[in-house]
């Protein structure tokens, strides 16, 4: 079978056939497959190319490195003095007539002072006219990575990579829905799912253990790791569920503030991990005020830490109910685009499970999932409070999971 090209692809090979404008920054959760999405586009357009990591892993699913690449082995203490000899090696490539030529720097915040370093080696290629395409891979979005500093503005063009959704599993490794939404969407998990106990280790160590360790404390001041380390196992536990700040250091039992988790929260969302939606309202400042409702970003981090088989799991349907609506919430905020909020709706004892928003337009959605007996009030009176939003059933007797998990979020403001 030929190798599965994710949408992202076309939208890089269009950047890399422009010429150069911006550093292209490329970002997503670990093992989402952004290194093998950059060879894809480059082997597509058989551009020669500089592959420099300074601390590389599989981030791939199986492709190779296209003839056209030259690959610089992962250095054990990169160096200020290699990425100026990478970039200056790459930069006469790219100078050779009807020449085009792409440096892709892997990790490249592992290099101590890397922005002005950049900052000055790209605003020379830009001075003297070099055709010179940069590309950086990361886990984290460039505006959170604290090492880039105000020089950088207006240099990079962020390009997200999202968690794997439940077509592109489909598609890519035949995925059916129960197996999608138990195993997760990681691509490299459909070598590890004949053996859970392997699974399971790779879950908890090459996705969770490297992106708190090297994706988040390594980019950002976090005075207390292992706060935030408990952080995600709260928002493990109780993915899906309302849970006040406050309750949160309780469960915790810690001495820090509000603001110290609602920052950890923030970065857990930047690194792919899990996110804490804010009540919907028409005040933003009052929708940050409220508790928040924890969500895990990909299904994978709550089964794999509940310890459940998958036919256990299949048979608990409470515990497949939280499943179901934590995979609406996790699709709703990686399938979204940049203009559209997700939110959870509560006014005492009424809810909703979801509302996106985008612009003036409003969708209010509730999951039936297996751990739900009935509908409750909370969609009539959320309609009769914010007139002209639209409703969505998701699950038995409205849209089918499959469906629902097939389209992305901003799909449901364009349908009628």
């Amino acid at each position: 079978m030929d190798a599965y090209h994710r949408p992202l692809v076309n939208e890089l090979c269009k950047r890399l056939e422009e010429p150069p404008q911006f550093l292209i920054a490329i970002y997503g959760p670990c093992q989402a497959g952004k290194t093998t999405m950059i060879l894809q586009a480059l082997e597509r357009l058989s551009i020669p190319h500089h592959y420099f990591a300074t601390n590389r892993r599989d981030d791939s699913w199986g492709i190779t490195l296209p003839k056209t690449s030259t690959t610089v082995p992962r250095e054990v203490r990169p160096s200020a003095e290699s990425l100026i000899h990478h970039w200056r090696s790459a930069r006469e490539r790219a100078k050779r007539p009807n020449q085009r030529f792409v440096l892709v720097l892997d990790e490249v915040h592992q290099i101590p002072s890397w922005s002005h370093i950049v900052k000055g080696l790209w605003d020379e290629d830009r001075h003297k006219g070099i055709p010179l395409h940069v590309v950086f891979l990361g886990s984290a979005p460039p505006a959170t990575q604290t090492s880039l500093g105000e020089g950088m503005t207006g240099r990079f063009e962020p390009l997200s990579v999202p968690h794997w959704s439940f077509s592109e599993m489909a598609q890519a490794f035949g995925f059916d829905l129960d197996h999608y939404l138990f195993y997760g969407g990681y691509p490299r998990v459909s070598s590890h799912i004949a053996d859970e106990h392997q699974w399971r280790h790779y879950v908890t160590t090459a996705i969770v253990k490297t992106t708190i360790d090297r994706d988040v404390l390594s980019l950002v001041r976090v005075d207390k790791p292992a706060l935030m380390k408990l952080l995600l196992d709260l928002c493990v536990d109780y993915s899906g569920q309302i849970l006040s700040y406050h309750k949160m250091l309780g469960e915790l039992h810690d001495a820090g503030n509000t603001t110290t988790l609602a920052r950890y929260l923030q970065l857990l969302s930047d690194a792919g991990l899990a996110r804490g939606l804010g009540c919907f309202s028409h005040h933003p400042k009052l929708a940050k005020a409220r508790s928040p409702k924890l969500n895990v970003l990909n299904t994978a981090l709550m089964t794999a830490d509940r310890g459940y088989t998958f036919a256990e799991a299949v048979a608990d349907r409470s515990f497949w109910g939280r499943i179901v609506e934590t995979a609406v919430g996790a699709h709703l905020v990686n399938s979204g685009s940049s203009a559209t909020r997700v939110y959870y709706w509560r006014d005492r004892v009424l809810k909703v499970d979801f509302v996106l928003q985008r612009g003036p337009a409003v969708v209010a959605i509730e999951v039936k999932s297996g751990r739900k007996i009935r509908r409750s009030r909370g969609m009539e009176v959320f309609n009769e409070r914010f007139r002209g939003s639209r409703s969505l059933l998701v699950g038995d007797g409205g849209i089918p999971i499959r469906e629902f998990l097939s389209v992305p979020a901003d799909h449901w403001f364009e349908t009628p």
